[in-house]
C-alpha cells in the first residue's frame, strides 16, 4: 500500500502543476474504516468516485486545492491499475436547499499519465465545476434560508371523518 501511497502522492502533485490556475495537493489521511465517509459525502458525483471511496475506505485519497476554493478528490480507480478517478467536492458552507436545482459536475476516470489527465480534467471537469459553483453562489445569493413552509391545518379526526363521509353522523 506505501508504493500506491506514494504513486498517488506523485500524480496527485503532478497533476495540480498542469491544472489551469493556481492549484495544489493536499494529503488527507484518514484512519480506516469509517476515514473516507466525510470525503464521500463530499463528493458532488453520485458515480464510481463516491462508491470507491466508501468500497476501500484505507485506499489512499488526495486532494487537490484551487483558486476560488475549488476543491478535486483524486483516488484510484479499483480493478484498473493504470487509471485514476478524478471527481469535484461540494463546496462547504452552503445549506441543502442551494444544492437543489444545480447540475452536477460530475467526475471522470483518467490515465496515469498526469499531463494528459489535466488535459482531460481542464477540458470535462473544471468547466463543469466552475458552472455549478456560480449556480451554487447564486441560490445563495436569492434564497439565503430555506424556504418556508406553512404548518400543516390541526384537523381533528371527527371533522376528517365529517368531510370522508357527509350526512353520517
Amino acid at each position: 500500500m506505501a508504493a500506491a501511497r506514494a504513486d498517488l502522492a506523485a500524480f496527485a502533485t503532478t497533476l495540480a502543476q498542469h491544472l489551469p490556475g493556481q492549484w495544489y495537493r493536499k494529503w488527507e489521511g484518514f484512519p480506516p474504516p469509517k476515514g473516507h465517509r466525510p470525503v464521500a459525502d463530499r463528493v458532488w458525483d453520485c458515480g464510481p468516485t463516491r462508491s470507491a471511496l466508501l468500497d476501500v475506505p484505507d485506499g489512499p485519497v488526495a486532494l487537490l486545492h484551487g483558486p476560488d476554493d475549488e476543491t478535486l478528490c483524486v483516488i484510484e480507480r479499483p480493478r484498473y491499475s493504470r487509471q485514476y478517478l478524478v471527481a469535484p467536492l461540494k463546496p462547504e458552507g452552503f445549506k441543502p436547499h442551494h444544492f437543489r436545482d444545480v447540475d452536477e459536475p460530475g467526475g471522470i476516470a483518467v490515465p496515469n499519465d498526469p499531463v494528459r489527465a489535466a488535459a482531460a480534467v481542464a477540458r470535462r471537469v473544471l468547466p463543469r465545476h466552475h458552472r455549478a459553483l456560480d449556480a451554487i453562489h447564486q441560490c445563495a445569493r436569492a434564497q439565503p434560508e430555506p424556504p418556508h413552509r406553512p404548518a400543516a391545518p390541526e384537523d381533528s379526526a371527527a371533522q376528517f371523518a365529517a368531510e370522508v363521509r357527509p350526512g353520517r353522523r
